[in-house]
């Protein structure tokens, strides 16, 4: 008999994100597939949130910043409490999931029917794209893509996928994805943790440097657009990742 591999759900969270808890709760409780647990690493710097999380019935972790660290390298080292967790406790999977994404229920069957090391489902977030008026004047719109790219000619460039290019349902190789709904096997996390790259222009987080540090390591990367989670963009309080750094 094959057994039911074990998954392990989870994310970094803070206290803005209490707006979008209930729903993610519902939302991993309505998940069909049988095996797997939950836990979301509270990094809330004065605020007890890890005690709302388990009052909503989810195990939570408590990660205490420590003084001067920035906010990327806050999310790293939260994420990496789940790194061990998921290799201390003989989980197969880790599903990075973040706290304002809802995925469809059937997410994780989906992602691992691939047999594939990191595959990523479907999210957008709003772009702010620059284009030129009739008149010749610079203008610049918002406009929601899924945050999922491929790469170019150029090894530092990358190509974002439009909204077009996701709506088949299709297995796509990719170069980049953020960590708001992956699925990754043990292996690479046995390989790979989370980190910021101190080389950066300073706006790169932990997903930038673990896409790197996935194809380095001979992994690739690939992205189920049909796969398409909810992202609780209008719901998201302004200037919600100002308060997280203060």
């Amino acid at each position: 008999m094959t057994s039911v591999p074990r998954v392990l759900i989870g994310s970094p969270t803070a206290a803005p994100y209490a707006y979008c808890l209930q729903e993610w709760v519902q939302a991993v409780r309505s998940l069909t597939y049988p095996n797997f647990s939950a836990v979301l690493v509270d990094n809330s710097k004065d605020i007890a949130y890890d005690k709302t999380i388990q009052a909503a019935g989810i195990q939570a972790l408590k990660y205490q910043p420590s003084p001067g660290e920035s906010l990327r390298e806050i999310l790293a080292n939260s994420r990496n409490m789940l790194r061990n967790l998921l290799l201390q406790d003989s989980f197969d999977y880790f599903l990075s999931l973040e706290q304002d994404i809802l995925p469809p229920v059937d997410a994780i069957e989906r992602l691992l029917a691939h047999g594939k090391p990191v595959v990523s489902g479907v999210y957008y977030k709003y772009f702010t794209l620059k284009y030129t008026s009739p008149t010749g004047k610079v203008l610049a719109k918002k406009k929601a893509m899924p945050l999922l790219a491929r790469g170019t000619k150029d090894p530092e460039k990358m190509h974002y996928f439009t909204a077009e290019e996701v709506e088949e349902p299709q297995l796509s190789p990719i170069r980049y994805c953020g960590l708001g709904c992956v699925l990754i096997h043990k292996d690479v996390l046995q390989k790979i943790s989370f980190r910021t790259d101190p080389n950066s222009s300073g706006k790169a987080f932990d997903d930038v440097s673990f896409c790197n540090d996935v194809l380095a390591a001979g992994y690739p990367l690939y992205a189920d657009t049909s796969v398409k989670c909810t992202h609780r963009l209008s719901e998201k309080p302004a200037g919600l990742f100002d308060s997280m750094s203060k």
